[in-house]
């Protein structure tokens, strides 16, 4: 069963419901068919209408909530393929730019930086230039490149 807190139904438009189930009058809303605001005491009911108080509408409520869930799961699955396609594509540019002109210029500055050897055991030569991080991808500075040989870079990866 989905439940929701009582104040965190906007709507306007409620009635008087009778909640069998812990033998409870409450307000409903119609919209969402939230229980509304607090239990209200029998005795504060004209006794002419008790006994025409409709039952509290546990399936819609169910139903409505269910609907809600099942639109934000679907939302959160398009913005999961959004993300998956951005990140497809930031893959793409990724290896198009290891091929470029620019990245061979700025990874030949990384290694002439470190005059060949590499940061991570400073006993081998450097074999891969990696990123630091990726928030200037295309417009990196040297300081977001380190020089690693493989053994380093794979360490650096969680590989070894």
């Amino acid at each position: 069963m989905i439940k929701i807190m009582n104040d965190q139904c906007k709507h306007d438009i409620t009635e008087l419901r009778y909640m069998s189930h812990c033998k409870q009058y409450r307000k409903q809303c119609l919209s969402c068919f939230q229980s509304v605001g607090d239990a209200i005491a029998k005795r504060n009911i004209e006794l002419v209408i008790i006994d025409t108080i409709p039952l509290f509408d546990i399936e819609s409520r169910d139903k409505y909530w269910k609907q809600r869930s099942n639109k934000y799961v679907n939302l959160a699955q398009k913005l999961k393929s959004e993300a998956d396609l951005k990140l497809v594509e930031r893959k793409e540019f990724y290896h198009t730019y290891l091929q470029s002109q620019q990245w061979r210029i700025l990874r030949a500055r990384v290694i002439e930086r470190e005059i060949g050897v590499c940061q991570g055991c400073r006993a081998a030569s450097i074999t891969q230039v990696h990123h630091r991080n990726y928030d200037r991808l295309g417009n990196e500075l040297l300081t977001d490149l380190y020089g690693y040989c493989e053994t380093c870079h794979k360490k650096t990866h969680g590989l070894l």
